[in-house]
């Protein structure tokens, strides 16, 4: 009887394994061959359904590759533009904002984020990293530079004027030189948005 149900394991481990077997062997009931040929289907239905979801896993994987790679490739495209930290394809005065946030932490309070204001990788927002920035900052090519074109449309017109008319009610206010947003209004640097700007400004915006 032991070598009897060693028999039948055997034969029932074969045909599971799929070595072709489709009848029992002679001397076995008819009944043992509808229950070899019911465990050879099952073993069939559980490779289909093993090889569905394999296939649905490779698929899915291979479909995040291909988009890993096409984001990837656009930072590479953005990274290429030194000093770019919002990622908008150009070094524009929100960049400018950000390294002079950076710049004026010092090396001791420097928040982790600033790492990427540290374009000579020396552990510390300096001198050096600030000369990288200007000229990155001047030399983008999306960047525009026309003297008083404060919304960046390519003219001087009253949107512009809007601007730099709230700039030179805060110089009559005496706030203007700590406000950040201004900087832009004071084309001579001198601290405030004066007589001197607005001459400039006028000479702006009669020429676009």
């Amino acid at each position: 009887m032991k070598n009897f149900d060693n028999l039948h394991a055997a034969f029932l481990a074969l045909l599971v394994a799929g070595l072709g077997f489709t009848t029992p062997p002679k001397g076995y009931a008819q009944s043992d061959a509808e229950v070899y040929g019911k465990a050879e289907v099952r073993a069939v239905k559980k490779d289909v359904r093993a090889i569905g979801k394999l296939d649905k896993k490779l698929t899915k994987a291979f479909q995040k590759s291909i988009k890993a790679r096409e984001n990837a490739e656009k930072k590479l495209q953005i990274s290429f533009i030194r000093a770019d930290f919002d990622a908008d394809g150009d070094v524009d005065d929100l960049d400018k904002h950000f390294f002079e946030f950076c710049f004026l932490q010092g090396s001791h309070h420097m928040p982790p984020i600033c790492s990427l204001a540290d374009l000579d990788d020396n552990n510390v927002v300096d001198l050096g990293d600030y000369n990288l920035f200007s000229s990155s900052y001047v030399a983008s090519d999306n960047r525009n530079n026309i003297l008083g074109d404060f919304d960046h449309d390519g003219d001087v017109d009253d949107n512009d004027k809007v601007f730099f008319q709230f700039c030179w009610n805060q110089t009559d206010s005496e706030s203007a030189s700590t406000s950040d947003q201004c900087d832009v209004a004071d084309f001579d640097q001198d601290g405030d948005v004066d007589l001197a700007d607005l001459v400039r400004f006028s000479q702006q915006y009669e020429r676009y």
